[in-house]
Order: structure tokens, then C-alpha cells, then sequence
């Protein structure tokens, strides 16, 4: 197994999705450049552009901490109405550093 750490964090919640039985065909996309909330909602909606109609589902997953935030911003990248629908996850907080939570 390799051991190094993933290159971002969307490498790690692929691998995460992976270990907890994400089904095979499943086409995962993953934006890594990104720099805070906002720019991930952008830079997610542009990589659905280039694929219309092929995804018809978003499910964004995020720490209960952040999903304020988070919920907001991508309600307010993508339009509600329109081909993608957005489904939220929470996930526990308890492993969220002290920076993690600012």
C-alpha cells in the first residue's frame, strides 16, 4: 500500500469515498485547485459545464462545522432550477484541528 499522504484533499476524500464503498462506475471528478469554498463551488460548476448532461446529481460532503458555508456558497453558485441537483452531507467534526474550524 502506498503510505505517503494524498497530494490534496480532494485526493483524499476520493480515497475516503473509495475505502467506505463508493460503487464501481462511479465517475468521480476532482477539483484541486481551489483555495477556499467559493472558488470550489465555481471551479466544480465549470468542470459539470464541460460535461452537460452527464451529471445530473452533486453530492457535496463537508464537516458539520463548515457546512454552513459551504451550503451557502454552492446554493449561490448553482442555480437551483437548473440540471444538477446538490445533496448535502455532514460529517463529524471531531478529528477538525483548531485551524481547521476558523
Amino acid at each position: 500500500a502506498d503510505a505517503r499522504p494524498p497530494a490534496t484533499e480532494a485526493h483524499a476524500m476520493q480515497k475516503l469515498a473509495l475505502e467506505i464503498g463508493l460503487p464501481d462506475g462511479i465517475q468521480v471528478l476532482l477539483e484541486t485547485e481551489a483555495l477556499n469554498t467559493l472558488e470550489n463551488a465555481v471551479n466544480i460548476r465549470r468542470m459539470l459545464e464541460a460535461h452537460p448532461g452527464e451529471i445530473r446529481k452533486l453530492k457535496v460532503v463537508t464537516s458539520t462545522f463548515h457546512m454552513p458555508r459551504t451550503k451557502g456558497s454552492f446554493e449561490a453558485i448553482f442555480d437551483p432550477s437548473g440540471p444538477v441537483a446538490l445533496e448535502f452531507q455532514s460529517s463529524p467534526d471531531d478529528s477538525l484541528t483548531a485551524s481547521e474550524r476558523e
